[in-house]
């Protein structure tokens, strides 16, 4: 069967597939993940999916989510699980207790738990009294939108005296998103995100009298791009530009942009941003 979505991999994405398995600390199902992408690689074995499946006892359709896990989403979600929405619906949070929520996970654990995740996964978040958050027995927690994850850890240098800096910026935001609207002093949210880029690998051949537009099956990596992405929620105005880099200067013009032409009238706006590092005054100073 002809392939949909070819596996090209980088001598870069190479080493690392080899080094996960070699040191073999990585999960059962990454280090899978990772022969099946090398076994599958266009420039290497070249393995069909029936030859892959059969060598890592698995079924031709997980190879195939493989393939078309690395050509859409890229390298890192093809070494992992496809992840599932729940369809119940579910109670969202406020900004208030959504960080409580956080603040919780990212705590001890109370009495008579090894860890947070026994306590969330029993536990919802209620509401605020006598300024503190108030936990009921009452189903699960909302944790899906954060993807929390508090029984996983890691091991890293830990700044000191962190979470104090921590606190005060998520409730300097928590503030700014309940303040009411106005149009003179517009709240908007700027965010980035990197996106796959697919190609076809053949010409597709175009639409005729009588007969439809055609193209090939097969699907290939082509890059990726970065969106930046703003809107203002109270307003619902958005927008979104792509640019092939996201470095200190491209934000910079981003937000030149925003002020000059999207907002050129206003007072000011108060602009509401993650903890990147090219998220700081000096990035405009790189630019200007």
């Amino acid at each position: 069967m002809k392939k949909k979505y070819i596996v090209r991999l980088t001598d870069e994405e190479r080493s690392m597939l080899s080094s996960l398995i070699n040191k073999g600390k990585g999960t059962a199902h990454r280090i899978k993940h990772a022969n099946i992408l090398l076994q599958v690689d266009a420039d290497g074995p070249n393995r069909t999916d029936e030859q892959a499946s059969k060598a890592y006892s698995c079924a031709v359709q997980t190879v195939l989510n493989i393939r078309q896990r690395f050509v859409e989403q890229g390298f890192e979600a093809a070494l992992e699980r496809k992840r599932y929405k729940h369809s119940a619906t579910r109670t969202i949070p406020d900004g208030e207790k959504e960080a409580g929520l956080i603040r919780i996970a990212c705590s001890k654990p109370p009495e008579g738990y090894a860890n947070v995740d026994i306590a969330i996964a029993r536990w919802k978040i209620g509401y605020l009294r006598d300024g503190g958050f108030y936990l009921c027995t009452n189903g699960h927690a909302d944790t899906e939108k954060n993807e929390l994850q508090p029984h996983r850890s890691d091991y890293r240098v830990i700044p000191p005296k962190e979470n104090a800096e921590f606190a005060a910026c998520m409730e300097d935001v928590l503030e700014v998103y309940q303040r009411p609207y106005t149009p003179e002093r517009p709240v908007v949210c700027f965010d980035e995100q990197p996106t796959q880029l697919i190609g076809e690998t053949r010409q597709l051949i175009p639409m005729e009298p009588d007969q439809l537009q055609h193209y090939d099956y097969e699907y290939e990596r082509m890059g990726t791009a970065s969106n930046f992405m703003m809107t203002e929620p109270l307003s619902g105005w958005r927008k979104v530009n792509v640019r092939d880099t996201r470095t200190a200067v491209d934000l910079a013009k981003e937000v030149k942009e925003l002020l000059d032409l999207d907002y050129p009238d206003v007072e000011k706006v108060i602009l509401v941003w993650d903890n990147l590092n090219t998220h700081v005054p000096a990035s405009l100073y790189k630019a200007f």
